[in-house]
């Protein structure tokens, strides 16, 4: 599919500078904010959910243009297929029923670590987290349940907002290299995590302040498996349920 605007197949990353939000009007944010009209999917329910989030978010996808240069070219507006929600719950068990019938999804995986490492701000800490992950289509659904001394950042947004939508995650081939960018760019790294799977795969995530940029936070995210690089899918859940590194469970409808 050709992003409107595009007249070579590639679509041109725009700039916006740090600090600054697109006007939400804007042709460009208009064509996220909408189905493509010759779309069959346009009514399927991952269409929906990345819709909620360009509709929310419009600014985002700005925010990701100047973190994500390169893989922005292939991002499709209409899709999201790169695109993570991150919901913060209180309580995990209490809220997954709620969340697969919001969804319409029965399928979840839950990460198996044998080793974790958090910073906040730069400062090593405590934190266990309960994570829930499904597909909605190409778009991920992410719940987090966070405790202990280092769940400041869930814990605050709980308090300030309730349970619902945190952050927008994108998968990225080199975190080291987008958060050179976003040093340029002034962004915060709020919260940083290292997890190794008992098969032994690797994530390395990032939480960037780009509330004033896009109304949101976003999450860089890159996952590796013995140095090769792993897409976020369906058939790689499936397979790590296989492997041990993540454990299926199917939710009652």
């Amino acid at each position: 599919m050709v992003p409107r605007g595009s007249e070579s197949g590639k679509s041109t990353p725009q700039s916006v500078p740090a600090g600054r939000i697109r006007d939400p009007k804007s042709k460009s944010l208009e064509a996220a904010s909408s189905a493509h009209p010759k779309d069959p999917k346009a009514s399927t329910p991952h269409i929906t959910v990345a819709r909620y989030a360009a509709v929310s978010f419009p600014a985002c996808r700005d925010c990701c243009n100047l973190l994500c240069p390169v893989e922005m070219e292939q991002f499709d507006a209409h899709a999201f297929h790169s695109l993570e929600l991150g919901f913060i719950v209180r309580d995990l068990e209490a809220a997954l029923p709620r969340y697969a019938a919001v969804y319409n999804l029965d399928t979840w995986f839950a990460p198996n670590y044998a080793e974790v490492e958090f910073k906040v701000r730069g400062q090593p800490v405590a934190m266990d987290l309960d994570i829930k992950l499904a597909f909605s289509g190409n778009t991920q659904i992410e719940l987090i349940e966070a405790t202990g001394p280092g769940a400041s950042l869930y814990e605050r947004h709980l308090a300030e907002h309730g349970e619902g939508l945190q952050h927008l995650g994108f998968l990225v081939p080199s975190v080291p290299k987008r958060l050179a960018v976003a040093q340029q760019l002034g962004l915060e790294v709020l919260q940083e995590g290292h997890f190794t799977t008992k098969g032994g795969g690797r994530a390395h995530v990032v939480y960037l302040d780009t509330r004033e940029l896009c109304g949101i936070i976003v999450e860089l995210i890159e996952v590796s498996l013995y140095g090769l690089h792993l897409p976020q899918t369906p058939f790689t859940y499936n397979l790590a349920a296989i492997t041990g590194d993540m454990t299926k469970t199917k939710i009652a409808k």
